[in-house]
């Protein structure tokens, strides 16, 4: 059943903040490179060349590495292979601590963008797959699973996997004042937060959300 608000979340090592609350902007992989910016890069070298290579089916003229990535849940797959700290693809090997949620809007977002014009799509599964489906309307809410993308254990189960890495994309960048909430592991993660949004005209609410982690365990306080 689609949530009565759905929410997108986009994942980000918190150093990125200062450079997004900056530039106003969270921008996707392709305009990063354009602009010489150097974030901390937490994503999977494999995927991110997928990204650059592999067409939006629904605006073939683009790709994927193009569009900013939301998922629809803030326990996502990449945030599992994150935290296990064991992946040879990926350099970064810090695990999830450091990891935080910028949350938005579904609904919302797709109004501001269709009124100034920017294209968005949603991905049935993993945007970076040769096999993904796009769409371009919010009917394709009807399509995402949204028992998987809410699934806490997948075991072998591939069609869960998939369905759970639903995306949405925007094109090219994403407002910083876009985002309405920021969550994170712990309370050492959410005083730096809080300490880099003192420059910051915007402000979204801070929590710490362990539910929204894998390692739920952890010392919340730590």
């Amino acid at each position: 059943m689609i949530p009565p608000r759905p929410a997108i979340d986009h994942i980000t090592h918190v150093d990125n903040l200062p450079s997004i609350i900056r530039e106003g902007q969270i921008y996707a992989d392709a305009q990063i490179g354009e602009r010489g910016l150097a974030p901390s890069t937490i994503g999977m070298e494999k995927l991110k060349a997928n990204r650059r290579r592999f067409p939006v089916k629904c605006h073939p003229q683009t790709r994927v590495a193009e569009y900013v990535p939301f998922y629809f849940c803030p326990r996502s797959i990449m945030l599992f292979t994150l935290a296990k700290r064991n992946h040879a693809e990926i350099g970064y090997q810090g695990g999830e601590a450091s990891i935080v949620h910028l949350v938005a809007d579904l609904r919302r977002v797709v109004r501001s963008a269709e009124k100034h014009e920017r294209i968005w799509a949603i991905s049935l599964s993993n945007a970076a797959s040769a096999y993904a489906e796009f769409r371009a309307s919010l009917d394709a809410l009807e399509e995402v699973r949204w028992d998987c993308v809410a699934a806490t254990e997948w075991g072998g189960r591939r069609d869960v996997k998939d369905a759970k890495a639903a995306e949405f994309l925007i094109h090219g960048s994403f407002p910083w004042a876009g985002i309405h909430a920021i969550g994170v592991q712990n309370l050492k993660v959410r005083q730096r937060v809080l300490a880099f949004l003192e420059e910051s005209a915007h402000r979204p609410s801070v929590s710490i959300e362990p539910h929204w982690y894998y390692a739920e365990s952890g010392d919340r306080h730590a």
